[in-house]
């Protein structure tokens, strides 16, 4: 609705086809040729010096960061069943500060060869928390308190099921595909035939996501990327927190950067 934007290529794109190693490697000749044809001291000398400080080594550095990312993330995981749920952890919302580190517990398992996922946030606050009741058409369940789950059965990373689930029970369920551009696309007609159930006491509410069979194409896979994702809303804005599982994901949407489900059968 706004018209043509600009957007920034994905990671991938960036550091694969673009600033490939071929060209790093350029660069770096170029700046040891123009070092070399510059007076130590010279003004031109430190504009060569001011360029490499703030365009070659901070590109260089995140190409770095970028190919150790595979190691990071393939340390980024969870299997259930060991008795332990998974427990989301705060993070940076936009009021920048986390203002309470509430518990969010995650457990997920095999249901009737779907994927039943229950998700507890604990909540001292019952009373304030911010939910309408909506049908699954309304964007506003985005601003809800509400909770996320993302679950990429393939593990291409091409195309993720994402679940969000108020705390007065409204739900919706969409497909993120990522097309032959690499750009992701949100498909909101997806409908999943999850079944969704939410139950409220008086510390916590608890949702519970049962994923049927039929989206898991090849059957539910023994391991698969995955996110959880808790938006935590009271009333008067007081209170807008983040809790996320994965240590480097930015945000429910942040597919790339995916931790890693086990689940034990």
């Amino acid at each position: 609705m706004w018209g043509p934007s600009f957007t920034v290529a994905p990671p991938e794109d960036r550091w694969g086809k673009v600033y490939t190693a071929e060209l790093m490697e350029e660069y770096g000749r170029l700046f040891a040729e123009a070092t070399r044809k510059t007076a130590e001291g010279s003004l031109e000398r430190r504009r060569v010096e001011l360029m490499r400080r703030e365009m070659l080594e901070p590109l260089a550095a995140e190409r770095k960061a970028f190919a150790g990312l595979a190691d990071r993330l393939a340390k980024v995981n969870f299997k259930f069943g060991s008795g332990k749920p998974l427990v989301l952890k705060g993070m940076a919302a936009r009021n920048k500060v986390v203002l309470e580190n509430l518990r969010t517990e995650v457990e997920a398992e095999e249901h009737d060869g779907g994927l039943l996922v229950r998700v507890t946030a604990y909540e001292p606050r019952m009373d304030d928390i911010v939910a309408l009741e909506r049908d699954s058409s309304d964007a506003g369940i985005w601003t809800d308190n509400a909770v996320e789950v993302m679950v990429d059965p393939s593990g291409a990373r091409r195309e993720v099921m994402h679940f969000v689930v108020s705390s007065a029970g409204s739900w919706a369920d969409l497909m993120h595909r990522k097309d032959s551009s690499k750009h992701w696309k949100n498909d909101v007609k997806w409908n999943s035939g999850a079944k969704v159930e939410v139950k409220r006491l008086a510390d916590r509410w608890i949702c519970e996501i049962a994923m049927p069979s039929s989206v898991f194409r090849d059957g539910l896979p023994k391991k698969f990327p995955a996110e959880v994702f808790r938006n935590r809303v009271l009333q008067n804005g007081k209170a807008k927190d983040w809790y996320i599982w994965g240590p480097y994901s930015s945000g429910p949407c942040d597919f790339v950067n995916f931790g890693t489900w086990e689940i034990s059968k």
